[in-house]
């Protein structure tokens, strides 16, 4: 058992929670908690860090979820977990994981970017793309929505939140193991690339007077991606020029937009409603 803050693994996990640099040089991250942990695919799994009253309490489904993962298990004293954890009341359960894996992936022998290249083409399932998302609430609110929506795959431009970060691994509430995402380097040229190769019909969400209202656009031809900007400044003019068209939410009341959560939330709902009334 782990007893010394000092210890190097310690140390490590610690820096993993804090710098996303130290995450993403060695291509980790730290998901926490009973739920979340249970969730982490086991392809993705680098090591697992329980507390000693964790442990001890065991019994069950817990149990054997730790009987299963033994080989990557370290257990440590509950105040070295402490000084681990990223939250107020730590649970006991913690995971290094890697990045770029999600469940169907991992069993399909490829990484998330790897993947998005494949399932671009021909899916019928509504895409997303984020262009310079900032809040990490946010980021982790369009994670949940995307899946639940069933989207096909995100795309996050370089300079949106960090989707590793504690904060928002943890609004994701596991989403992240399960949707295929990746960064984009150049997200203008990717909304280029993905209509021009694979016939996909992209729309930036934006307040312009040549959008056209979002329910007035039949999802269902084809592939479709929606873009969803910044919360203060927007879609950026490149990414917007790149799009097939622009879109926008009708509103009432005085409020001038709505949260980028909320706002892909809708789209993606709207996309999958058409779906499903197409299935019937």
């Amino acid at each position: 058992m782990i007893t010394s803050k000092d210890n190097a693994q310690v140390k490590q996990v610690c820096a993993y929670q804090k710098k996303r640099k130290e995450r993403d040089r060695d291509g980790v991250f730290v998901a926490e908690g009973e739920r979340l942990v249970r969730e982490v695919p086991a392809e993705a799994l680098v090591s697992l860090y329980v507390s000693q009253s964790y442990r001890a309490a065991a019994a069950g489904e817990a149990a054997a979820f730790l009987a299963r993962h033994e080989a990557v298990t370290q257990i440590v004293s509950d105040e070295v977990f402490r000084k681990m954890s990223d939250v107020e009341s730590p649970q006991g359960l913690l995971a290094v994981v890697r990045q770029g894996v999600d469940a169907a992936a991992a069993g399909e022998g490829g990484t998330s970017a790897e993947r998005l290249v494949r399932q671009g083409s021909g899916s019928s399932a509504p895409s997303l793309l984020l262009d310079s998302i900032q809040d990490s609430g946010n980021l982790g609110t369009i994670f949940r929505s995307a899946e639940a929506a069933g989207a096909s795959f995100m795309r996050l431009s370089a300079d949106c939140a960090d989707a590793y970060s504690p904060k928002v691994v943890r609004a994701t509430m596991g989403s992240i193991f399960r949707l295929t995402f990746a960064y984009a380097e150049d997200l203008a040229a990717d909304i280029r690339t993905l209509r021009e190769t694979q016939g996909m019909k992209v729309y930036a969400a934006m307040l312009d007077e040549t959008a056209a209202p979002y329910d007035s656009i039949d999802y269902t031809a084809g592939p479709v991606a929606f873009v969803i900007g910044n919360e203060a400044k927007g879609i950026r003019a490149e990414c917007a020029a790149a799009c097939d068209g622009r879109i926008f939410i009708p509103m009432e009341g005085k409020n001038e937009s709505l949260n980028a959560a909320v706002a892909a939330s809708v789209l993606l709902f709207e996309a999958a409603r058409q779906r499903r009334r197409n299935a019937q």
